[in-house]
């Protein structure tokens, strides 16, 4: 990857931007008590203090009291991304950052904006893989985060409509099964299914079946015209034209999410991320009277590994010039290991194999938790993130443009302005223009 900072600092002498506090000439300077550094130290997350982050600050405290951790909130688009870049080349209103995505990841530690937290891993003898799984990020075999969340995809089911058409949950399946599914499942208004409403993710069944950097082939070129690729996209559009599956073209007016979809009854599955699950016990939202299923999503054939798309997530890290680089560490550690669990109130699965599960189906569901999911499913399906096997990750050339590419064309084949070959051609010749341009 080049190591730029491509147009961050032309942003710099362009935009304001306002940071929360600044710290003291007092505050700088490194004190020593007890070996751990007195210090102020900045924390960006895209959620406000009273949301849980206080709490895990307060835990963190609870072990470092010498450390003073001020929470900043910023958002996570791309305004929000671009004021993170900003702050982080200039060095100061962040020590320690939540990255929202590998990608953010690789483009930080590219440019030189996070900090190699490798040396630190070494010293206090922190086994990556045993801790956090496999695959963690690395850019050139050096860490520059470590992931605190994960994210599950998964198909959830409704378990009074499956037992009405006499079928059982899978735990493993095909996509071809999947759409039987949805068919036995479609009846009285009701559609078998629903489905992510990022144009892009109408691809994880066959996402989830490569080891490595999907959208790319091994030569760095677009990989989307894979006959795999083509399946999946083909048998989506076929399934909403068929009407087992709520058609994007109706969401297109109505604006309705999957996951209100579902939870009202409108739909007996939904492919949708693990968020939806903690909305199951606002029976005043949702008012529903059936426990939900969760099966993992289907593959292209039988026999393929079905790799975690969601994957990590949420990766902490440090600003390549923060002033306390021993603190900023401290915190770091913690928010990814113990204190990762206090993530779990904003809808984020913590990483660290240390969690405990139970607890976590407890604070999420309460003692009656049968009532609104089956528990075992739960654990195995998106609480056991960080035991799936894990894509590698790594290539990001061109990434938001082919994202937009994907979002386009495929809106199109939806709108039957293009055809399947139509689509694909125009998808992967955009994408290795876009790649071109990029190298």
């Amino acid at each position: 990857m080049k190591r730029t900072l491509v147009a961050v600092m032309v942003i710099m002498l362009a935009m304001t931007v306002v940071f929360a506090g600044g710290a003291s000439e007092k505050q700088k300077a490194v004190e020593k008590d007890g070996g751990v550094e007195k210090a102020t130290i900045y924390l960006w997350t895209a959620w406000k203090a009273e949301a849980g982050i206080q709490e895990m600050i307060d835990g963190f405290n609870a072990i470092y009291p010498e450390i003073t951790v001020i929470p900043v909130q910023f958002s996570n688009n791309v305004d929000g991304n671009l004021k993170v870049d900003t702050s982080l080349a200039m060095g100061s209103g962040i020590d320690v950052i939540l990255n929202f995505g590998v990608n953010r990841v690789a483009s930080r530690a590219a440019a030189n904006l996070l900090l190699d937290v490798s040396p630190y891993i070494a010293r206090d003898g922190l086994a990556v893989a045993s801790e956090f799984g496999e695959n963690v990020y690395t850019l050139d075999g050096k860490y520059y985060s470590l992931p605190a969340t994960s994210n599950a995809y998964c198909v959830f089911l409704n378990k009074k409509m499956l037992d009405a058409a006499a079928l059982k949950t899978p735990t493993s399946w095909t996509i071809d099964e999947f759409y039987e599914y949805a068919r036995k499942l479609t009846k009285d208004g009701v559609y078998g299914s629903d489905s992510l409403r990022v144009l892009n993710q109408w691809l994880f069944m066959a996402t989830n079946t490569f080891k490595e950097n999907p959208w790319y082939t091994k030569d760095g070129t677009s990989n989307l015209g894979d006959e795999y690729f083509v399946r999946a996209l083909e048998l989506h559009k076929a399934a909403e034209d068929a009407g087992i599956q709520y058609p994007y073209t109706e969401f297109v007016s109505t604006k309705i999410s999957t996951q209100d979809n579902f939870l009202n009854g409108n739909v007996a599955m939904a492919i949708y991320g693990n968020s939806l699950a903690r909305n199951l016990i606002d029976l005043e939202k949702y008012p529903h009277d059936f426990v939900v299923e969760v099966a993992p999503l289907p593959v292209m054939q039988e026999g393929d590994v079905n790799y975690n798309v969601g994957g990590y997530y949420g990766y902490v890290g440090i600003n390549a010039q923060t002033k306390h680089p021993d603190a900023s560490w401290l915190l770091m550690k913690y928010l990814c290991t113990e204190g990762s669990y206090g993530f779990m109130k904003v809808g984020h699965i913590p990483t660290w194999k240390g969690t405990n599960l139970d607890n976590i189906v407890a604070d999420t569901f309460g003692a009656d938790a049968e009532r609104f999911i089956n528990v075992e499913q739960f654990k195995q399906v998106i609480l056991n993130q960080m035991n799936l096997p894990q894509q590698i990750i790594n290539n990001f050339t061109a990434y938001n443009e082919i994202t937009n590419i994907m979002a386009e064309e495929f809106e199109s084949y939806a709108f039957n302005i293009t055809n399947l070959s139509k689509t694909i051609a125009n998808v992967v010749h955009r994408s290795n223009e876009a790649i071109a341009s990029a190298q």
